[in-house]
């Protein structure tokens, strides 16, 4: 009903009965931790490319012919956090075939709805606020780090693994209430 990793997504799965709660970890090019579903889904899930910060992004848009597909990449990492902030959660669906970017952006499934996408809706949450949140709840918390490639002047690896465990230690989240996951492997044995 809502978009993916939004305010309006956990609180949704928490009324439902949600007892654990994913936040996927990525990461902003000023080195703050944001829950998104990768590190590059930013031109399908949020509204960016009908915004200003179009022009950060790492591919920037380029409307499809009658011979190729769209092409265009926006990532966490292209924005800092304040930029982030700006931005509103959309259902994650683009269209293809587009020649417009908000045509692009209006590619929702027919089998999900933006009725709640709309408005006031689509609050994107840092790792911290999604920590405050599912601690309100009294919920219990699995972050997932997704893969991460490090630009010019942000933070190496271990230092993100690092953040991303001091900020449950920084809100006294209790440890055996964190699963902490990763498709990585050196992620687990970290």
């Amino acid at each position: 009903m809502f978009p993916e990793h939004t305010e309006e997504s956990y609180i949704a799965a928490m009324e439902m009965g949600a007892g654990i709660v994913e936040c996927d970890v990525a990461v902003t090019k000023d080195g703050e931790l944001v829950c998104r579903h990768d590190q590059c889904d930013l031109h399908t899930s949020t509204n960016i490319l009908v915004t200003d910060l179009k022009s950060k992004c790492s591919t920037p848009f380029t409307a499809a012919t009658s011979n190729t597909s769209v092409l265009v990449k926006c990532c966490t990492s292209d924005l800092t956090l304040a930029e982030f902030k700006t931005l509103k959660g959309k259902m994650d669906g683009a269209n293809s075939k587009a020649t417009t970017a908000a045509a692009y952006q209006d590619g929702t499934s027919k089998t999900r709805t933006d009725m709640y996408a709309a408005g006031s809706h689509g609050k994107l949450l840092t790792h911290k606020e999604s920590i405050a949140l599912i601690q309100k709840w009294g919920r219990k918390a699995t972050p997932e780090l997704k893969t991460y490639t490090k630009e010019t002047g942000m933070l190496e690896y271990d230092a993100v693994r690092a953040k991303v465990v001091k900020e449950y230690k920084d809100a006294n989240f209790p440890a055996e209430n964190v699963w902490l996951q990763s498709f990585n492997v050196a992620d687990i044995k970290w």
